[in-house]
């Protein structure tokens, strides 16, 4: 099915548009992931969001999906960063410490770029993501402390885009802007799906089978840095992650020189 075709922007403007699909999906073909319909999309400053200012940018301010889960958002201005987020939870619903309604507030980050208006979400390695209440309940279950009301969550996913199908990368372990940024005892790696955690999964052995891991640290509001398997570089774009949050983070091969 064709996405929807964002109209011309004056400058300085951008049209963002893209498909929802559930999380726990993430590791399959876009073909194959579940849409969801029931939800609404909004556009977010990255650095404004995380400091407490949740007014969503464009038009119109929230995006309800269609039947195939697919969203447009036009008129977003250029924020400092040239980066949004686009994030998907129930309609009308702000997000909140407390798990209201059928889903929680979940993120993806995607670029603004200069002379390009349309930021188009609907690929294997960007799509805009939905993760249930039940599921975040599931996770917070597991992790058996507060990964959504107590300075939300960043899940963190390696996939190698040298392939066409995108597959999971293992046995990186993630760093921030210094080597020291993330404490390993608030890092819980996934398990063979990404709907369970794996807690014998140890730091040091880095992601496994998903290529996927949740990091909890209290109170962060940015997130940016590496991640190391071995002699591979990755790089991630800025995110943030504020109570009542979850910021999903795509890391991406760094470009060799």
């Amino acid at each position: 099915e064709a996405g929807l075709v964002c109209p011309a922007q004056r400058q300085g403007s951008y049209c963002v548009t893209g498909v929802v699909t559930r999380f726990v999906d993430d590791g399959l073909p876009l073909a194959s992931r579940r849409r969801v319909s029931d939800a609404c999309a909004r556009v977010f400053s990255p650095t404004d969001f995380v400091v407490g200012d949740v007014r969503p940018l464009g038009t119109p301010a929230e995006a309800r999906l269609d039947g195939s889960g697919r969203f447009l958002i036009e008129g977003i201005p250029e924020t400092s960063t040239r980066f949004i987020v686009i994030g998907v939870d129930d309609c009308g619903q702000a997000p909140s410490p407390t798990i209201t309604g059928n889903y929680a507030a979940a993120f993806v980050g995607g670029f603004q770029i200069p002379g390009q208006s349309t930021i188009d979400l609907t690929s294997s390695q960007t799509t805009a993501l939905a993760i249930t209440s039940d599921e975040t309940r599931a996770l917070v279950t597991q992790a058996g402390r507060d990964i959504y009301g107590q300075g939300g969550s960043f899940i963190l996913i390696f996939r190698d885009p040298r392939n066409p199908s995108f597959p999971p990368v293992q046995g990186v372990i993630p760093y921030g802007v210094s080597d020291d940024f993330i404490n390993p005892t608030n890092t819980l790696y996934f398990g063979a799906d990404l709907a369970n955690l794996d807690p014998m999964l140890p730091f040091a052995s880095g992601t496994g089978p998903t290529g996927a891991v949740l990091v909890n640290p209290p109170h962060v509001t940015s997130f940016s840095g590496r991640g190391d398997p071995g002699a591979l570089p990755w790089d991630t774009i800025l995110g943030g992650a504020a109570d009542g949050s979850i910021f999903v983070q795509r890391w991406h091969l760094r470009r060799q020189r």
